[in-house]
């Protein structure tokens, strides 16, 4: 169940959105997106009140395990990191 919601990608209108016009349909966009953020940016999405790629991959993706290992990830490496591995897991 998990890995298949790794790869597979969100439903039309419930792609992540960026605040610089671009969205990502699964985590590898989502990934290849955040690398390319300055920390300010990040912070738009985590921050001390909110956790919006949390929410996503939870959400749409239904990735629940993923969801759980970054709910209180603050940090955009730390981040970075648990999608990566997650992704890598899967085959990715």
């Amino acid at each position: 169940m998990i890995k298949n919601s790794m790869v597979k990608n969100a439903p039309e209108g419930k792609h992540f959105y960026f605040n610089n016009g671009k969205s990502a349909k699964n985590l590898n966009e989502l990934y290849r997106e955040m690398k390319k953020m300055n920390d300010s940016r990040y912070s738009a999405f985590v921050n001390s009140t909110k956790n919006d790629f949390y929410n996503w991959i939870n959400e749409v993706l239904c990735c629940k395990k993923l969801a759980s290992s970054i709910k209180k990830v603050k940090r955009k490496d730390l981040m970075m990191k648990k999608i990566q591995t997650a992704m890598k897991d899967t085959g990715k």
